[in-house]
């Protein structure tokens, strides 16, 4: 694939249509959408400094890393959708084994769930390492 670009490894994460438990976002009402509330408005007066160089500087916070595959002036529904869009949900060990066909380094398979999981015969015959996720990362 991009050996020859300087890339020395290839990570995948498998775990990524799993959605997590994100106690601190249900805790703290977290959304795409900012909806104005009390405490919104109390930690903009009360961090000042941030409103001004973050949201009067350059708008609503944004994945800056994604912005080049989003029309410009998309806002956080749009984000939202497109990375929906990009997620495969019949995501299989078939194609974690034709990556490996395709990269000659170092892989690594991140997010493994499940202790069978580790235990499977490495695809094309080459030993991944393994990344199991973090069990109760909240």
């Amino acid at each position: 694939m991009h050996a020859r670009r300087g890339y020395c490894a290839l990570m995948v994460t498998v775990d990524s249509l799993i959605p997590g438990n994100r106690e601190r976002d249900v805790r703290n009402r977290f959304a795409h959408a900012l909806h104005f509330s009390p405490r919104i408005v109390w930690d903009a007066v009360t961090h000042p400094h941030w409103v001004v160089s973050t949201w009067f500087a350059r708008g609503m916070p944004r994945f800056e890393n994604l912005a080049e595959f989003l029309p410009p002036g998309s806002d956080a529904y749009a984000l939202a959708a497109y990375t929906r869009a990009q997620r495969n949900p019949f995501y299989s060990w078939e194609d974690v084994g034709w990556l490996r066909s395709q990269w000659a380094g170092p892989l690594v398979v991140k997010g493994i769930l499940t202790a069978d999981d580790t235990r499977r015969p490495p695809p094309m015959g080459r030993t991944p390492s393994w990344c199991p996720t973090m069990a109760g990362a909240a």
